[in-house]
């Protein structure tokens, strides 16, 4: 990514009142995007304002709503705006309805119980307009006393003249695919993942002294289907005699996750199935939790 010459900044705020949770936030980050399928990727600085308060309507559910606004370029983030489109502020509100039951377990990790989670965002705006439904269903099982499977089931819809693009490949979805390689306004995206415990604690002496601990190895599959009004939907089509997947795209590998010095390492190995074809395995190394 090219530099835009300014670091990440956030501030948030949250209180409670008469049982409502109110929260504020503002943050400018530098977003990396794929410029379009296939092309070049390129940098830009975002901005985003907002406003919200949530309710709970039970043990484990909230209701929450949201006023927002961001500004950033917008091909890259909606579709069927001109490619020459200066950035511009594009107000945005959001309800959302979740459901969560998840118990973790050392460094807060999910082993079990449901997340759900539904939403609406509408943009307030003569330059996008555009409803985004979005879908977040995500399940941790036990297998014996430590391994857990863990399935993810993600969606999204976006209607109107300029629907909001989602981006899979990399790092947290389709990990056996090129960064952003797969993109549409209608996307839905599976994962499903076995994680089996290996090591509690490891403590190196030499040549620096350093602990690792929580190692774990995790076999994984994802898939997705993206597409777009403008495009016809297939699953798969007819190349040069061969038949291969067209909006259905499969990946698969394993890795390794620990914890080096309390920061969490996810190291992957995958590898991407398109029928005719199957892409030569491709490493990833990134810091944060799992789903």
């Amino acid at each position: 990514p090219v530099s835009v010459g300014a670091p990440d900044v956030g501030l948030g705020s949250l209180w409670n009142r008469s049982g409502i949770a109110f929260s504020v936030g503002a943050g400018s980050h530098t977003a990396f995007h794929a410029t379009g399928p296939g092309r070049d990727r390129a940098s830009e600085r975002e901005w985003s304002v907002v406003a919200g308060a949530a309710r709970r309507l039970g043990a484990s559910t909230n209701l929450s709503a949201s006023l927002g606004a961001w500004r950033g370029s917008l091909p890259p983030s909606f579709l069927g705006v001109p490619g020459g489109a200066s950035p511009s502020v594009v107000p945005d509100v959001r309800v959302a309805l979740t459901h969560d039951t998840v118990a973790g377990g050392g460094y807060s990790e999910p082993v079990s119980g449901t997340h759900a989670a539904i939403a609406v965002n509408q943009t307030v705006s003569d330059v996008v307009k555009t409803a985004t439904f979005t879908g977040d269903l995500r399940r941790y099982v036990r297998l014996g006393s430590r391994t857990v499977l863990a399935t993810r089931w993600l969606g999204q819809l976006g209607t109107g003249s300029t629907p909001r693009s989602a981006y899979l490949g990399g790092n947290t979805t389709l990990r056996g695919s090129e960064f952003e390689e797969v993109v549409g306004s209608r996307v839905g995206h599976g994962s499903v993942e076995l994680r089996v415990p290996l090591l509690d604690d490891v403590v190196l002496g030499w040549p620096v002294k350093l602990g690792l601990s929580s190692v774990r190895a995790v076999g994984f599959v994802d898939a997705a289907v993206a597409w777009s009004p403008e495009r016809a939907f297939r699953l798969s089509r007819v190349i040069d005699g061969e038949r291969q997947l067209d909006a259905l795209h499969i990946d698969y590998g394993f890795g390794l996750r620990l914890h080096v010095a309390q920061i969490p390492v996810q190291l992957d190995i995958a590898r991407q199935d398109r029928m005719a074809f199957v892409s030569p395995w491709r490493v990833r190394m990134g810091i944060g939790n799992d789903f």
